[in-house]
C-alpha cells in the first residue's frame, strides 16, 4: 500500500486509538456524571449532569464516526431491541409534536428540573447505541464496570459522610440526620442511583467468575453503598434492592456454592441489613399512620392522590398522552383540591411517581404498550442468554458471562420496581440505558452476531492521499463538536446568569439583575426566566410607584404567556400584574386585564388558593363585591389555613354589612395567626359597634 510506502501509519492503528479513545470517555461519563454539579446556578444537581451527558455523548459520537472513516467502513449492529427501541422513538416523536406544548415536549421542562424532552430521551437511545457498538470486548466490558463500580464507592461514601455531618468543603449542605442527598440534590435519585446498581456488584462479589478481581475492594463496595442506601430510607428503592438481591441469588446459586465458606460473611451482613430494614419499618408509627395520613409527599396516600391526575390525563389524551415531560405542566388542572393539606397551596408534582402511570399520561397507551415491548424483550433475551451460559461454574470472564450478566439484569429490574413508587430524572436514567446497552453487547459478543449492516467509506482506496483527507475530516468533525457543545451549554450559561441575577436582587442592586436577566435570555428563552424579570420589575414598580417599571414587568411576563400559554403560573403572574397596575396608575383597564387573565389561570389551576384570592381582588377592585366574596369563599374552601383570603373575606363581609360573618371571619384568622394586627383591629372596631 502506497500509505505504508511512505511510512504512514496504517488505518487499523488509527482506528485502535480512536476505539480506545471512545472507550476511555464512556468509563469518565459512568465514573463522573453522578458527581458533576454546578454551585454557581439556580440547579446544582440535574442541569450540569444533563449538560455532561450530552457533552459526553456527542465525543462519543465523533469518535465513533471518526473510527469508521479511518476504517473507511460503517458498520451497524443488529440488536434484538432495534424494533422496539425505533419504535418508543417513533411514539415518543409523535408525542412531542402534539403535546400540550411543543417547546416543553422537545426540550423538557426547566421549573421541575426534570428537562426529559424529547432530546433527552433520544440522548438515552444514543447513548445505549454507543455502548452496544464501543463494547466489543472482554477488557472494554470491565472498564465500564469498574468505572461504574467506583462511581458507586464513591457517592456511596460521601453519603454516610454527609449523614454524620462530614460535608469536607463540599459546598452543598447537609439535608441533616434524617435523609441524604449528595450530589444528587434528592434523596430518592440517590436512592434510585444505588438501586441501580448495587445489585451488579453483589452478584460480582459472589461469583467466583470474579474473584481474580480484588475481593476485598468489592465487598467494601457492596457494604458502603448498602449502608448509604440505609440511610436515605427510600422504600421504593429498598424493594428494589431486595427483589434484584433475592434475584442474584436464585440465578446464581450454583456459583454462590463454589467457595461457600468465603461467601459467609457477606450474606450474613446483607441478611442482617434486611431485618434492620423489616424490623425499623414495622414498629415505625410514622410508617403505619402514613397509609392513611396525608402528612408528606412520599406517604402512601400523598401517592394515590398524585396517581389520580394520572389517570385523569389518560382519559383526556389516552393515545398520545400530554407529552413528554409535560406532566408537571398538565398536573395543576387535574389535581384534586384535598392535595393541598399537604401543606402548601402551590405544591409542584412533575411526576406521578409510579413510572407505568407517567409514561402513559404523557406519552399515551400507544408509548406505554412500545415500552412494555422494549422491556419484555429485553428481560426474555437476558434470560434467554443466562440459561445458554449454564450453570456459571467454571467458567471464564466474558461480557456475556452469568455473574455480569445476572448483575446487569438485577440492577436493571432493582430500577423498574424502584420507578413504580418514585421518579426518574437524568441524574440517574442514563445509567439504566448503560446496563441495558453491556447486555446487549454480551449478547451479540456470545452469540458471534455476523449480521451487522457494513456501508463501505473506501472512497480513497489506493489514493496516497486518503489518509492526509482523512484526518483533514478528523479536523471539521472536531470543529462541530466544538461548535455543538457550545450550544450545548447555552442552557447552563443561562442558569449561572439567572442565579446571579438572584442574587443582585437580594442585594436590592436591580440594575445589575437587569442585566443578568438579559444575558440569561440571550442563551435560552423560557417562561420562567421571563417570570423572574417580570417579578423584578413589579417589586422595583412597587417601590418607585413608576408607570414605565410597570409596564416593563407586565412586558416580560406577557412573553412569559407568549413562551407557555398553558402554564397556569404564567398567568397567574400576568394577571397579578395588570391587577397592582391597575391600582398604582388608577386604571380599570388594567383591573379587567387581570380578570380575565386571572381567570384563565384559574381554568388552568382550579384548585390555587393564591389564583383564587387574586381573583376575588379583581372583582372587588371593579366593584363587584359579591363575585369578590365567592372567589374567597372559594379560596378558603380550598385552603382552610389561608388568612390573606379570610382577610379579604372578613374586610367584605363589613363592606357589605354582615358583620357576624365579618367577626366569625375575624377571629378564624386570630385563630390561624394569633396576635395578627388587622384582624384584631377590625375585630375590635365590629365588636364595639355590637355592644
Amino acid at each position: 500500500m502506497e500509505e505504508e510506502a511512505a511510512g504512514l501509519p496504517k488505518a487499523e492503528e488509527s482506528t485502535k486509538i480512536w476505539s480506545r479513545l471512545s472507550s476511555w470517555i464512556l468509563f469518565v461519563l459512568v465514573l463522573l456524571l453522578p458527581l458533576v454539579v454546578n454551585p454557581l446556578g439556580t440547579d446544582h444537581f440535574v442541569l450540569p449532569k444533563l449538560v455532561f451527558l450530552r457533552l459526553a455523548t456527542l465525543a462519543l459520537v465523533v469518535l465513533w464516526v471518526l473510527d469508521a472513516v479511518f476504517k473507511q467502513e460503517l458498520a451497524l449492529r443488529k440488536t434484538f431491541l432495534d424494533k422496539p427501541v425505533l419504535a418508543v422513538i417513533l411514539a415518543v416523536l409523535v408525542s412531542a409534536f402534539f403535546s400540550i406544548h411543543l417547546q416543553t415536549g422537545l426540550y423538557g421542562e426547566y421549573r421541575g428540573f426534570s428537562y426529559e424532552g424529547l432530546l433527552t430521551i433520544l440522548n438515552y437511545f444514543l447513548l445505549f447505541f454507543l455502548v452496544v457498538h464501543i463494547v466489543d470486548s472482554r477488557e472494554k466490558a470491565l472498564l465500564i464496570v469498574t468505572g461504574l463500580l467506583a462511581g458507586l464507592f464513591v457517592v456511596s461514601s460521601y453519603g454516610i459522610l454527609q449523614h454524620i455531618s462530614l460535608t469536607l468543603g463540599f459546598p452543598f449542605p447537609t439535608t441533616g440526620p434524617t435523609a441524604i442527598s449528595v450530589t444528587f440534590g434528592n434523596t430518592s435519585l440517590l436512592g434510585g442511583y444505588i438501586a441501580l446498581l448495587v445489585p451488579l456488584a453483589f452478584s460480582l462479589l459472589l461469583s467466583s467468575d470474579f474473584r481474580k478481581l480484588n475481593f476485598r475492594l468489592l465487598t467494601l463496595v457492596v457494604l458502603t453503598s448498602l449502608v448509604c442506601l440505609f440511610f436515605t430510607r427510600v422504600g421504593s428503592a429498598f424493594l428494589g434492592v431486595g427483589l434484584a438481591m433475592v434475584f442474584v441469588v436464585v440465578f446464581d446459586f450454583g456459583a454462590i456454592k463454589k467457595n461457600w465458606p468465603n461467601k459467609i460473611p457477606i450474606l450474613l451482613f446483607v441478611a442482617l441489613f434486611w431485618l434492620v430494614i423489616f424490623f425499623q419499618g414495622s414498629i415505625s408509627k410514622d410508617k403505619l399512620t402514613s397509609f392513611t395520613q396525608i402528612s408528606a409527599i412520599n406517604s402512601r396516600a400523598s401517592k394515590a392522590l398524585m396517581w389520580q391526575p394520572a389517570f385523569d390525563m389518560i382519559r383526556e389524551y389516552p393515545l398520545l398522552g400530554v407529552g413528554p415531560d409535560c406532566y408537571g405542566l398538565a398536573y395543576p388542572k387535574y389535581r384534586p383540591a384535598n392535595w393541598l393539606k399537604l401543606g402548601s397551596a402551590r405544591v409542584y408534582v412533575s411526576k406521578p411517581r409510579n413510572e407505568i402511570l407517567y409514561t402513559a399520561s404523557t406519552l399515551g397507551l400507544l408509548g406505554l404498550a412500545v415500552a412494555a415491548w422494549l422491556f419484555i424483550t429485553f428481560f426474555r433475551k437476558g434470560l434467554s442468554l443466562l440459561r445458554s451460559l449454564g450453570s456459571g461454574q467454571g467458567e471464564e470472564s466474558t461480557p456475556g458471562s452469568r455473574a455480569l450478566l445476572i448483575g446487569l439484569l438485577a440492577g436493571a429490574f432493582s430500577y423498574l420496581v424502584y420507578l413504580q413508587f418514585s421518579f426518574r430524572e437524568p441524574s440517574t436514567t442514563p445509567f439504566l440505558w448503560i446496563l441495558i446497552g453491556l447486555v446487549v453487547a454480551g449478547f451479540n459478543l456470545v452469540n458471534d452476531q455476523k449480521n451487522d449492516i457494513k456501508i463501505s467509506l473506501r472512497f480513497f482506496q489506493g489514493e496516497k492521499s486518503g489518509l492526509v483527507i482523512r484526518q483533514l475530516i478528523a479536523v471539521v468533525a472536531g470543529l462541530l463538536f466544538v461548535l455543538a457543545s457550545s450550544r450545548v451549554v447555552y442552557p447552563l450559561r443561562a442558569n449561572i446568569h439567572l442565579q446571579n441575577a438572584l442574587d443582585y436582587e437580594k442585594r436590592d442592586d436591580l440594575k445589575s439583575a437587569f442585566g443578568e436577566y438579559d444575558k440569561a435570555l440571550t442563551y435560552i428563552q423560557d417562561e420562567d426566566y421571563y417570570v423572574h424579570f417580570g417579578q423584578a420589575y413589579l417589586k422595583l414598580a412597587q417601590d418607585m410607584r413608576r408607570p414605565v417599571d410597570i409596564d416593563q414587568a407586565i412586558r416580560q411576563l406577557e412573553k412569559a404567556v407568549e413562551a407557555n400559554p398553558v402554564s397556569s403560573d404564567t398567568h397567574y403572574e400576568l394577571g397579578r400584574a395588570y391587577l397592582i397596575a391597575g391600582r398604582i396608575e388608577n386604571r380599570q383597564d388594567y383591573v379587567k386585564h387581570s380578570a380575565v387573565t386571572l381567570g384563565r389561570a384559574w381554568e388552568l389551576d382550579p384548585y390555587s388558593p393564591s389564583t383564587l384570592v387574586e381573583l376575588g381582588k379583581s372583582f372587588f377592585f371593579q366593584g363587584k363585591v359579591k363575585e369578590a366574596i365567592k372567589w374567597w369563599e372559594d379560596a378558603v374552601q380550598v385552603d382552610s389555613s389561608n388568612t390573606e383570603a379570610y382577610l379579604y373575606l372578613g374586610w367584605a363581609y363589613r363592606q357589605q354589612g354582615m358583620k357576624p360573618k365579618a367577626i366569625e371571619t375575624y377571629k378564624k384568622v386570630l385563630k390561624l395567626e394569633p396576635g395578627n394586627s388587622v384582624a384584631e383591629k377590625a375585630l375590635e372596631k365590629l365588636l364595639r359597634k355590637i355592644y
